[in-house]
Formats: C-alpha cells, structure tokens, sequence
C-alpha cells in the first residue's frame, strides 16, 4: 500500500492560511533521508543514499512554476546574517522568475553543522 506523502513529511501539509508567506522546512541527514524513503523503488531509494535533503512547502504558484521550469532559470545565493543576540543564521535564497524562496538555518543547530561541514567535502 502506498502511503501518502504526507506520512513521511507531515510539515509539508499545505497551511491553513489563503496566501501564506512562511512555511516550514527540514533538513534531513541521510539516515533520516534513509528512512522517509524506505517504501518507495528501489531505483529511488539509490538515488537518494547517503544524500541530504533541505525539504518543505513552498506555496501553490511557487510550486506550479518549479514543475514546469525547475532547472531553467533557478539562481541562487547564500548569505549569513547575525542577531544582536550573536545567533547566526545562513540564508539559502533561491529565485525563479522573480519569486524568491529563503530557507533560514541556524548555525547554532547541531545538524546544520554537520551539514556544512559535509557539503565543504564534496567535490
């Protein structure tokens, strides 16, 4: 029986407000990536070994523009910003036709830094 995507990802549930301008998101390390994909194939299951996943909801246009031009014109930047308090933040900004979607990760979060200090190896 296949399971609704929403099982795995309970956070992607759409809001309950019309238009909203925040939603949630997650980063998952691939152990977690691991276990959210346990019932799909198997072809999908390899492409997703050993991977980390920023994952969460974008809204309904955002989200009809990515399918039908995802891999077009995406640009992105990242950026860090610091509060008064001294909490960094790193910024993942990506743009398509002028819609931007922001990702905000604590630097302070244990996982977010075992992130980064694996995507600084990659090739």
């Amino acid at each position: 029986m296949k399971k609704n995507i929403f099982d795995a990802f309970p956070y992607l549930k759409p809001p309950d407000q019309e238009k909203p301008k925040l939603h949630t998101a997650m980063l998952m390390s691939p152990g977690e990536v691991d276990v959210a994909f346990k019932d799909e194939s198997a072809y999908t299951r390899e492409l997703m070994r050993g991977r980390w996943m920023l994952v969460g909801a974008v809204n309904q246009e955002m989200f009809t523009e990515l399918m039908v031009d995802a891999g077009k014109d995406i640009t992105g930047e990242l950026g860090i910003v610091t509060t008064p308090a001294g909490a960094a933040y790193l910024i993942l900004c990506s743009e398509l036709k002028g819609r931007q979607h922001r990702h905000v990760l604590p630097l302070y979060e244990g996982k977010v830094k075992e992130f980064l200090t694996y995507a600084g190896c990659v090739p």
